[in-house]
């Protein structure tokens, strides 16, 4: 394993600590809080481990929304902010990672997904790849 994945996950599994010990102390933070506990429910060992930046980068996000709906006074919403916008990164404090752009609000990208789920697309290839592979040799006589 690559050891920028390796430390993906490792942020990914200290997100998953924050949210479980961080106490949400507005409906809003709360409602984030249950849309994390959903969407890492629901993110497969494949997710992890194959689409990993996605799934940190999507994490993050989450835990940036979480942060800002659970501010309550303007001292805390400013520091949110200010962290947000200037806090470090795991890959600004490693040696060759690859830095994350993040957008004028602070969040990470995220790639849309795709059509066909991962890892459902290799099958998807390979099905159509053997029914090609099958054609060819039905129309050449030799099956």
């Amino acid at each position: 394993m690559a050891a920028e994945t390796q430390l993906n996950l490792d942020d990914l599994e200290a997100i998953v600590r924050y949210f479980s010990d961080t106490k949400a102390v507005t409906p809003a933070a709360a409602k984030v809080q249950d849309t994390f506990a959903k969407w890492y429910g629901d993110v497969s060992w494949y997710d992890k481990h194959f689409d990993t930046q996605n799934v940190v980068n999507h994490a993050k996000n989450l835990r940036t929304d979480f942060n800002r709906a659970n501010a309550v006074s303007d001292v805390e919403k400013a520091n949110v902010e200010r962290v947000i916008q200037s806090g470090l990164r795991t890959e600004q404090v490693i040696p060759g990672m690859t830095p994350q752009a993040r957008d004028s609000s602070g969040k990470l990208s995220e790639e849309t997904k795709p059509l066909i789920p991962h890892p459902y697309d290799y099958i998807a290839v390979g099905a159509a790849g053997f029914t090609v592979a099958a054609v060819a040799l039905k129309k050449l006589h030799i099956i």
